[in-house]
């Protein structure tokens, strides 16, 4: 158990301290000196205490934006996906669309001649595409 919680607080470990220093010790006999060192050790560790906090402070600002760098990285390959994802849909022109319907349905009415109607539409569509590139 430490000093303090022995005491039951700070207050009171301080009022034991200096209790002990009056009771023990010549501490008070060069009231000058005493105050002089109390100061100069409480000054010395209230700097240390906010040097701390300021690092502290500043680690958690690097953590946070590294976080938010993170999640901004997140979202942009997420929105990247999306658009990548949404272009590799195609057009087709309504007569790809008819070859496509009729080969859809010849291959639910005939396999044999599904093959056929996909050739068909192999070249159907190769002849759109060289069109296209004429243009």
């Amino acid at each position: 158990m430490t000093g303090v919680q022995q005491a039951q607080g700070i207050d009171n470990f301080f009022d034991n301290l200096f209790s002990f220093f009056g009771r023990k010790t010549d501490f008070y006999t060069m009231e000058d000196k005493a105050i002089t060192t109390v100061n100069q050790y409480l000054t010395k560790h209230i700097a240390s205490f906010k040097a701390d906090k300021a690092k502290q402070v500043q680690i958690e600002a690097q953590r946070k934006a590294a976080s938010d760098k993170a999640v901004a990285e997140r979202t942009a390959r997420e929105a990247a996906q999306k658009i990548a994802e949404e272009s590799k849909t195609t057009e087709i022109t309504d007569e790809e669309a008819a070859l496509i319907e009729a080969q859809e349905a010849a291959r639910k009415a005939n396999p044999a001649a599904a093959t056929a109607v996909a050739d068909d539409a192999v070249a159907a569509t190769e002849e759109v595409k060289t069109e296209e590139e004429k243009k």
